[in-house]
């Protein structure tokens, strides 16, 4: 099967970003006949003039999620400043840059792209409150927030002809990415339809994606003389004001299943949905490899919109979970309003957790009295006893 190989300039590598050396790379999981074949032909002039380069473990990883400080090396990459420019915006901005501490592989990309007005000081400041510029556990910028980058790096109209947007979600995306999109739908940048007739706005985008969108910004830029326009800064909603929605939950995950690509997962006890297509699943654990049955009881972090889990960090391995059944003696009761809180001795326990002698603490609505016996059933989780039923 035919593969890309070529010299390239290791651009864009995510936390394997290494600057401007030189590597030979062969692309193994873009192949001609392959499941990312519609990029195949965009990654090889890509990778000749460039613009994106893959891994040290020769794969070029399609799907992965592309960082804010990625978005901004592929907008310089494609723009191709000349040293000059480079210089004026590093002079200018440099000092604004280092203050959010942004790998240095990425400074230049971001006074670049301040400079050319793609983002504002403002921008870069909300970037970093939402956590798009931390080292780990980073969140990643949405297709509204990566159109509208576009749409300023190449000085389109922000008020573009919203009819070509064929999309079936078209309702639900924001009014200021609709005045990019039309634009770059204008120009052949982005699809008028998108993928399976969505442009699943708040779903992050992937280097596949990114990469098609930079071929197809190059051919713009081939046919067009684009030159800097002021971006009025305080009359413009900030970017990533476009993700208000966003919430963070961390818990244990009680289930998770799917059917085609409609998903369900709980997580304390919560049901969200998932695209099994497009959820961005980031694995600290080894362990998942597809399977998201995997998932299950582990500790996860969700990033979630409006319900949906759209980006899922796998924190530990799954919990173990274990029934126990435990008879006690009331030692002492306190209560707070109509809850109570039992003091509870321990006489027999099928739990090593849980031996004859030691003491639980439980809370409960009903009323007790000392030197009641009580039997009680319950799941032993994260060294704590949950689910807890009193006989």
């Amino acid at each position: 099967m035919k593969k890309i190989k070529k010299i390239v300039t290791v651009a864009l590598v995510g936390t394997v970003l290494m600057g401007n050396i030189v590597y030979a790379k062969t692309f193994s999981d873009v192949t001609a006949k392959g499941d990312y074949q519609w990029i195949y032909s965009s990654l090889d002039k890509l990778s000749n003039q460039g613009v994106f380069g893959g891994y040290p473990d020769g794969t070029f990883k399609p799907k992965r999620a592309v960082s804010f400080l990625e978005i901004m090396q592929v907008i310089k990459n494609i723009k191709n400043p000349s040293t000059e420019e480079v210089q004026s915006a590093r002079d200018t901005y440099k000092s604004e840059v280092e203050k959010y501490k942004i790998d240095s592989w990425a400074v230049d990309a971001v006074c670049y792209n301040l400079k050319n007005n793609t983002i504002t000081a403002k921008t870069l400041q909300s970037a970093n409150d939402k956590g798009f510029l931390k080292e780990k556990n980073k969140l990643y910028p949405d297709r509204n927030s990566v159109a509208v980058y576009f749409g300023r790096a190449l000085k389109l109209n922000e008020n573009g002809n919203r009819d070509l947007l064929k999309h079936s979600d078209a309702n639900s995306i924001p009014d200021m990415t609709k005045g990019y999109l039309g634009s770059l739908v204008e120009a052949n940048i982005f699809s008028s339809t998108g993928s399976n007739g969505k442009f699943n706005g708040s779903k992050y985008i992937s280097r596949a994606e990114v990469a098609s969108i930079a071929d197809k910004a190059l051919v713009y830029l081939e046919n067009h003389n684009v030159e800097v326009k002021n971006i009025e800064d305080e009359k413009k909603v900030e970017v990533e004001d476009l993700i208000s929605n966003r919430t963070e939950v961390e818990g244990v995950v009680d289930y998770i299943g799917h059917s085609n690509s409609v998903g369900t997962i709980g997580i304390n006890s919560k049901t969200y949905s998932f695209d099994a297509d497009t959820i961005k699943i980031v694995d600290s654990t080894g362990l998942y490899s597809g399977d998201f049955s995997v998932i299950n009881k582990m500790q996860v972090r969700a990033v979630v919109n409006e319900s949906e889990v759209i980006e899922l960090y796998l924190l530990s391995m799954p919990v173990e979970v274990k029934n126990v059944n435990i008879t006690g003696k009331v030692t002492s009761i306190s209560s707070n309003g109509a809850e109570y809180t039992l003091n509870l001795q321990v006489l027999v326990s099928d739990s090593p957790n849980f031996t004859p002698g030691s003491t639980v603490n439980l809370n409960t609505g009903n009323s007790y009295k000392v030197d009641d016996i009580l039997n009680i059933s319950a799941e032993y989780k994260n060294s704590q006893l949950v689910d807890i039923k009193i006989k």
